[in-house]
């Protein structure tokens, strides 16, 4: 009992493993005390438990998503496995650990994923598709695997936004603001602006704003023709196009306009006891996410935690603070 909310204490009240030890946590606790020590080997007996649980429910067919994040001198990579059980899309995170610096390349990449997926006891064999960003890495990393890459939708519209960016930079010097006014009644901030303006207003102008971009977003490429190396569907930034187009068409309930050639990308997603004319697919290929955004809001939660305080973790003990804390698996161990 007093190990399991000592542990719950460093999770989720975000509190140092030296916490269960210090006379203020005593203070507020019946429970006998265990050493740090003690409470990092329960942490790390759990995480195997909890790889053992993730293990026995990995179905056949699964994807990857994955991205990286520099914490403080450690260059960490996310990886979730992506799969569909039980009439549901399931995001299970597998494990936020570093990559050598010293080797960052595609190969080493694909070496990464593979002693991951090998601690679950699966192969790249049953890996049908990456979600990740658009780099140049991640795309050789796909190739490699001889799978589809769903590049992150966020990253292509980030890197629009960028080169539209590039251009409206010059509209805050207020010689080049009267040609603005002629197209719009809204002007660019000065960089200084909001650092000292209330989060209220921050607020209120990302929201006036975001309404007018929800309006002419499917029309951007039209308005911003900039954006269509980024945005279309068969834009250069696309790794796998002939992928993106049927999963698009799937997960609208449009799968009678497949094309022959569309149908042949998802034979590897074909369900063993079809029987149909049009073989039918894993339900997965519908929710199939856009996006990588999921990485991206672990990092954002995990920085809070990461406090330059705690820079002396050694990786591993960041590693299982992220995994338990993320997992939902781990309420159940």
């Amino acid at each position: 009992m007093a190990k399991n909310a000592d542990i719950c204490r460093v999770l989720f009240a975000a509190l140092p493993d030296h916490a269960s030890t210090a006379p203020l946590t005593r203070s507020m606790s019946r429970l006998k005390p265990i050493c740090s020590k003690t409470l990092k080997w329960y942490m790390a007996e759990t995480t195997k438990a909890v790889e053992r649980a993730i293990a026995a429910i990995i179905p056949s067919i699964f994807g990857v998503m994955y991205d990286g994040w520099l914490c403080f001198v450690e260059h960490f990579v996310a990886t979730y496995i992506v799969f569909w059980r039980d009439d549901q899309l399931h995001c299970v995170l597998l494990a936020v650990a570093p990559l050598d610096e010293a080797d960052q390349s595609a190969a080493s990449h694909v070496a990464f994923i593979r002693n991951i997926l090998a601690i679950y006891g699966q192969s790249p064999a049953h890996l049908r598709f990456l979600i990740g960003d658009n780099c140049a890495t991640i795309q050789l990393t796909a190739t490699m695997f001889g799978i589809p890459l769903v590049g992150c939708a966020s990253h292509r519209l980030n890197l629009a936004t960028k080169r539209c960016g590039r251009v409206g930079g010059g509209a805050t010097h207020p010689k080049n603001r009267a040609e603005l006014r002629r197209h719009t009644p809204l002007a660019p901030l000065r960089a200084n602006a909001t650092r000292w303006s209330s989060r209220l207003m921050m607020l209120e102008r990302k929201t006036r704003s975001m309404s007018a971009v929800r309006v002419v977003f499917d029309k951007m490429t039209e308005i911003y023709p900039v954006t269509e190396e980024y945005l279309l569907p068969d834009a250069h930034i696309v790794h796998s196009p002939a992928f993106e187009s049927p999963v698009v068409k799937v997960a609208g309930a449009r799968g009678e306009e497949l094309t022959p050639e569309e149908l042949e990308v998802l034979e590897p997603f074909e369900l063993e006891a079809a029987a149909e004319p049009t073989p039918a697919t894993s339900p997965i290929v519908a929710a199939i996410l856009p996006t990588s955004n999921l990485c991206e809001r672990l990092f954002s939660q995990r920085k809070l935690v990461m406090t330059p305080q705690r820079s002396s973790l050694l990786p591993v003990n960041i590693e299982m603070i992220v995994f338990l804390r993320t997992n939902p698996v781990a309420d159940e161990n």
